[in-house]
């Protein structure tokens, strides 16, 4: 049976969107870049101007904080449990989340525990597809789509090099070429983890068989009449 595991960069950016921090956490780290350039300023104690600025940037910062702190503490648990390495880690962070449903949860403004809470039950809902990577460690499953995003990339690419083709008869066939191209490359750029897969086609490695050649498959795949 295959096993299935969500991207969690996409879910994590899926969950910073329900909750609406992205931009806020833009604006902070504007702040604070605006803070630290006028700290710089050795002459700030004696500029009016830059002192009444520094007091707006900072109680903006702090308002920000202060508002957003609880969205921001839930986002960052979540992505320290959907980022765990280990069943530990995991269980660390599953109990951390717990006490802040407990504890720092229930003092929050209606309109965000609505949001928190409803991320909350489709996580659960999705959990099974969540950590498949960390219940099978021996399959090395990637957690993130960047891979196929990367493989992806490839296509488009090659296709949009070109301006189109005379018939949907001739896409199919140079798809069907490409495609089997793809298959019978042999792998030499796999780094980390991935490293093993150098040196053997796709092909090679999805059937176990070290003897496939284009001509034997070919003829494998030719249909019967």
């Amino acid at each position: 049976m295959a096993k299935i595991q969500l991207c969690i960069r996409h879910y994590l950016e899926e969950i910073a969107r329900k909750l609406k921090i992205r931009s806020v956490e833009r604006t902070i780290q504007g702040l604070d870049k605006k803070l630290f350039q006028l700290g710089e300023d050795h002459f700030l104690v004696t500029r009016p101007i830059a002192q009444a600025k520094a007091v707006r940037l900072t109680n903006h910062l702090a308002d920000l904080e202060h508002k957003y702190w609880i969205a921001q503490e839930f986002s960052d648990l979540m992505a320290c449990l959907l980022k765990a390495k280990t069943s530990q880690e995991h269980a660390l962070y599953s109990n951390e989340l717990k006490e802040f449903f407990e504890t720092v949860f229930v003092l929050e403004t209606r309109t965000l525990r609505k949001r928190i809470i409803k991320i909350w039950k489709k996580f659960k809902g999705d959990r099974e597809y969540l950590f498949t990577s960390l219940n099978h460690p021996e399959l090395h499953i990637p957690r993130t789509t960047n891979l196929q995003e990367g493989y992806h990339s490839h296509w488009e690419a090659r296709l949009s090099s070109m301006r189109g083709f005379e018939s949907e008869e001739t896409a199919k066939n140079y798809l069907n070429a490409l495609v089997l191209k793809r298959r019978f490359s042999i792998l030499t750029s796999c780094r980390n983890k991935f490293k093993h897969l150098n040196g053997k086609s796709p092909l090679e490695h999805s059937t176990g068989d070290n003897s496939v050649t284009l001509k034997n498959w070919v003829r494998f795949c030719i249909r019967k009449e």
